[in-house]
């Protein structure tokens, strides 16, 4: 049905429940309770001074110390999903650079021999960057001592609420003989061999934006995101960006059947153009037309990676919970999966872009279009052009339609509610074969349990619509905190004309949103929908002259020359390597795989 037939009386659509509930069969699970089947391989090997009973199963590696004051509970299971590499690190002749701690805490250089054991512990926090330290066996009294070949388990290890860092398990050998090389190896080699067999890139096509952000990203790259590749064993084609659209270009002419996925590292105008190019070459080889609104899209046919390189990186803090460099790398190294809705945007006939994130009309629109200007400042442009764009206090005239499911519709809708979107969330783990269609057919006339359009007139100060929570820095739980990453709706929020000191309780609000809910006010009117339509109303089109301003919209931090917009929501359309942000308090993060515990 034409959203121009007209539209019923005004009802508000209710969120969907979201349950939380970890797949059975989910590889980024939360650790499970203990280890499956029998043991395919147990030897022993020595932490430290501590004996340790190495078990290696299907689903993980057990490891118990067997020292004579152990304890039952000081055994640890590491799931295989969580196990990044492991490898036989039989001596020093890779040329280590080795060091040796002294009583001021600085590292003192050491002279050792090509046969020369050593202890590695490489670490990469959240917001540090991945490093790896070969410490010789060191006796206090000047002499490096020679020790045994060491197997190294490099670990993924969650800390803090969302994070994950990388921790090196390093077990040496214990018989003191030739045979401790030979188990170190057979074990590297039977655990790399179930790491081959699980659903892990291999080759990444991966684009650096060298200008967006803080123009930090071929750092970010190199120091934190590139030892972490290495280390999983995945080969990269880099490509670094020239220009805007550049990355775009080459998704839509190279041969993707070489990569098993592509990785932004840039901010969320560069992930905008990823998306685009990505889903713009899936409906290129499947024939479809893009231009059609009412095409029925195929999904991307590769996965997509995001390190965090931007001003705001929305889409990394809501679909891993923090901005962390280290936490996005490890989370495509291990293989994370997560299905997320995309929104066509059309003009007239013409497909203006995809879009994953944030879409505004009006004064967030307006303060993007006033930001180009400056972008020398940097992040700081946004905040500089905020606040004249919010002393002009602009008001826009437009015509909203958007379309309503009647089964979820429910007078008690409240877009800040408790539920949030997280890992295992029941709505987001469906698979989209088992969701019927959002839009329908309602030329009968016929409207109960079928969806239908309603249309709102008036002056506004601000549309948006969010496809996900839009998590960042600006906003602690998003623009919309009960959105989900994949029920295939979006959260329109309308900020209806009012005072400058309203409006900026509203962003005052919006920025703490965790804990001030930005929807309380009068003013500001929520609606879930799949499919909207907004036509402004320009000083030419008003009858009465009373138009003054025509908004801009912005699209994930993109300025978009279009004003009359029709969007529609298509239900995971990309596969991102994330899995949602977990809740993590009952778990013992505080737990050390390296020999200091």
């Amino acid at each position: 049905q034409n959203p121009r037939d007209g539209f019923p009386p005004l009802a508000v659509p209710s969120p969907a429940a979201c349950v939380r509930v970890v797949p059975p069969n989910s590889a980024m699970a939360k650790a499970p309770g203990g280890p499956v089947g029998d043991p395919l391989l147990v030897s022993t090997f020595a932490q430290s001074s501590t004996k340790k009973r190495l078990m290696l199963y299907e689903n993980g590696i057990s490891v118990a110390d067997v020292s004579r004051h152990s304890k039952s509970e000081d055994e640890l299971f590491i799931p295989l999903s969580r196990v990044v590499a492991a490898e036989a690190w039989p001596c020093c002749s890779g040329g280590c650079n080795h060091t040796r701690a002294i009583s001021n805490g600085r590292a003192a250089p050491v002279s050792v021999s090509a046969s020369a054991a050593c202890l590695v512990t490489s670490t990469a926090d959240g917001g540090g960057t991945a490093t790896t330290t070969a410490t010789a066996g060191y006796d206090g009294g000047g002499r490096v001592s020679l020790g045994d070949p060491a197997l190294r388990l490099h670990v993924a290890k969650p800390v803090r609420s969302h994070s994950w860092c990388l921790q090196t398990l390093v077990l040496r050998g214990v018989s003191g003989r030739s045979s401790d090389h030979a188990l170190a190896h057979q074990w590297a080699d039977a655990v790399q061999d179930r790491l081959r067999g699980a659903d892990r890139p291999r080759k990444l096509l991966v684009f650096v934006n060298p200008f967006g952000g803080r123009k930090r990203a071929p750092i970010i790259y190199q120091r934190k995101v590139a030892p972490i590749f290495q280390m999983a064993g995945i080969s990269v084609e880099l490509i670094t960006t020239r220009y805007a659209g550049h990355a775009k270009e080459c998704l839509l002419e190279m041969d993707l059947s070489l990569f098993d996925g592509v990785v932004c590292v840039g901010g969320d105008g560069m992930v905008n153009e990823i998306v685009n190019g990505v889903l713009l070459r899936a409906q290129r080889d499947a024939g479809v037309d893009a231009n059609d609104p009412n095409s029925r899209l195929q999904p991307g046919t590769i996965k997509i990676g995001v390190i965090p390189a931007g001003s705001t990186d929305a889409l990394v803090c809501t679909t891993t919970g923090e901005n962390s460099p280290v936490t996005s790398a490890l989370l495509i190294a291990m293989g994370a999966e997560i299905g997320v809705d995309v929104a066509s945007i059309h003009s007239g006939e013409r497909l203006v872009r995809y879009s994953s994130g944030f879409l505004s009309y009006g004064f967030f629109g307006d303060n993007i279009k006033a930001s180009e200007k400056f972008r020398w400042m940097g992040p700081l442009r946004y905040n500089w052009t905020g606040w004249q764009t919010f002393l002009k206090h602009h008001v826009y005239e437009g015509e909203l339609k958007l379309l309503v499911q009647p089964e979820t519709t429910d007078a008690n809708y409240d877009p800040a509610g408790t539920d949030r979107c997280r890992a295992g969330c029941e709505v987001c783990h469906t698979p989209s074969g088992d969701i019927p269609l959002q839009i329908l057919n309602t030329s009968d006339g016929n409207l109960e349990n079928k969806p239908y359009w309603l249309g709102i007139q008036g002056h506004f100060l601000s549309v948006s619509c969010a496809l996900m929570a839009n998590r960042c820095a600006r906003s602690t739980a998003g623009v919309a905190p009960t959105a989900h990453l994949g029920n295939g709706l979006m959260d329109v929020v309308l900020v209806s004309q009012c005072s400058r000191r309203n409006f900026l309780r509203f962003l005052v609000a919006l920025a703490n949103s965790e804990t001030c809910s930005p929807f309380k006010f009068p003013f500001v009117h929520c609606f879930r929908t799949s499919c909207f339509e907004f036509v402004p109303k320009t000083p030419d089109s008003s009858d009465e002259g009373t138009v003054k301003h025509t908004g801009s919209w912005q699209c994930d931090g993109e300025l978009l020359t279009e004003t009359s917009l029709l969007v529609r929501s298509h239900r995971q359309l990309l596969k991102l390597y994330a899995h949602g942000i977990e809740e993590r308090d009952e778990y013992r993060s505080d737990r050390c795989f390296c020999s200091c515990q």
